[in-house]
């Protein structure tokens, strides 16, 4: 997990400006979640706000992804609360991977502190697509951005704001206090 991250983060470093990292099958999403988390240390989230942010952030990847793989389908109508997510119809218009990473950063951009962090770590993951037409990625862009807007829809009315506002529960020892 960090090794990824160390990885990502020298190979993008050391080759030449113009050059681009491969990131393969599951270490994208990987390349992703170690970024998000490296701002989740860094921004001291509690244990419930950060499972919310990889929940959210990693909705968004997969929705984005599945459209690569027929035989994947939504998630989005089995979950409470979410509206439905119209599929465009030039599928080959879109790179799937490129929208994951885009959708997912996104939602995790929103949902996080310190923006300046995840999107310098982002520069180095979106290096894989530097071979990635400006049409295609415009497409992508835009997949990208629907789903994003529809997880972050939802996240928005998930009483989030209300409950992380209440008071926090706090162990006095003494009898007959909280």
């Amino acid at each position: 997990s960090s090794d990824l991250f160390l990885t990502v983060i020298l190979i993008a470093c050391s080759r030449p400006k113009n050059a681009s990292i491969s990131l393969p099958g599951p270490a994208l999403q990987e390349a992703c979640n170690e970024s998000i988390t490296q701002v989740i240390v860094h921004d001291i989230f509690t244990p419930p706000v950060a499972s919310r942010i990889y929940a959210y952030s990693n909705l968004a990847f997969y929705e984005a992804h599945r459209i690569g793989s027929p035989e994947n389908r939504s998630l989005l109508p089995d979950l409470k609360g979410f509206e439905t997510l119209n599929v465009p119809k030039d599928l080959a218009s879109i790179d799937s991977r490129y929208a994951a990473v885009e959708a997912s950063l996104q939602v995790a951009e929103a949902l996080i502190f310190s923006k300046d962090s995840l999107r310098k770590s982002r520069m180095y993951i979106e290096s894989s697509f530097a071979d990635l037409s400006t049409d295609k990625r415009n497409a992508s862009k835009v997949w990208a951005d629907s789903v994003s807007a529809l997880i972050l829809r939802r996240a928005a009315t998930d009483n989030h704001r209300i409950t992380r506002g209440m008071p926090r529960y706090s162990s006095f020892g003494e009898t007959g206090k909280w």
